[in-house]
Order: C-alpha cells, then structure tokens, then sequence
C-alpha cells in the first residue's frame, strides 16, 4: 500500500530528475509566493493533493498539476514557445510517472497493479501576478492497491 508521503516522494525525484524543471513546489498554491520567485525557479512544477478515494481494493491520489514559466515578453511568437515547452516537460512529467509506477510496482512490498488514470488532459494558462505565468494545468489520478483484509493493512 503506498502512502500519501512516498508519491510526495516520486513528486520531488521526477522533478529533480527533470533537466528543465528549475523547481518543485507541493503545498498550497496560495502559500507559494509566486511574484517573488526569482526568475531562475522557472520552468517549475507545481503538485497538490486535491483528492484522495479510497475503493476496496484500490486508493487513487489526484493531483493538480502546472507547470509554466515565466512570459518575459508578451508577443504571440514568445507565449507559443513557452506553452510548447512547457507542454513537453508536462508530457515528461507523465511519462515519469508510468516508468516510476513499473519500478515502484516491481521493488514495493505490495500486491497489486499501481496505475495512472487516462485520458489526462492539459489545459493552457496564462496567469497574471505582478508577473505573466503561461503553462500547463492537468489533473493526474495515481491509482494504488490497498490491503483488502485486516491481515494484510498496516495496522
């Protein structure tokens, strides 16, 4: 059975991993200080825990995620490149997640069939701080077994 800290876990490594990813947020959006954040924390990642539902023999954690960067200059040429690479590090991030589900399913101490719910769909965004964002915004449901008798739960 997977718990809610080790996916925050898988979270934090793929966007380590990721080679454009500049930073990784997973608290509240309105903790993180968006008009703050020095320009070298874009690309970034953002992931929170939305939901959580809880079947006889599954858990399925959703997530919102988004990943944007910053719109330096507000030309149509500029936001069309941003929202195309920010939509390959979003494709990157959901790839990520269905190799990690083959090796967390293969080293894990559980039974059962870890998956990712599709079709996942990406909507674009442009958000306006005291700065411009333009990104990616998607849900993605991570399904996990859970112990389906009292011999096998954690308790």
């Amino acid at each position: 059975m997977a718990t809610l800290i080790e996916i925050v876990k898988i979270w934090h490594n793929i966007a380590a991993d990721h080679k454009q990813i500049r930073a990784f947020y997973d608290k509240r959006m309105n903790e993180v200080d968006i008009p703050k954040l020095a320009d070298d924390k874009y690309p970034l990642l953002y992931a929170q825990i939305t939901d959580v539902d809880i079947d006889m023999q599954t858990i399925g954690y959703t997530f919102e995620v988004v990943v944007c960067e910053l719109v330096t200059e507000l030309v149509d040429d500029e936001l069309n490149r941003i929202l195309h690479e920010t939509q390959l590090i979003a494709q990157d991030v959901i790839s990520a997640w269905a190799m990690n589900l083959s090796y967390t399913q293969a080293n894990a101490n559980s039974v059962g069939t870890w998956t990712i719910q599709h079709p996942i769909s990406l909507q674009p965004f442009e958000a306006r701080f005291s700065n411009l964002l333009a990104g990616w915004s998607f849900s993605i449901t991570i399904v996990t077994p859970t112990p389906e008798d009292y011999c096998n739960a954690l308790y």
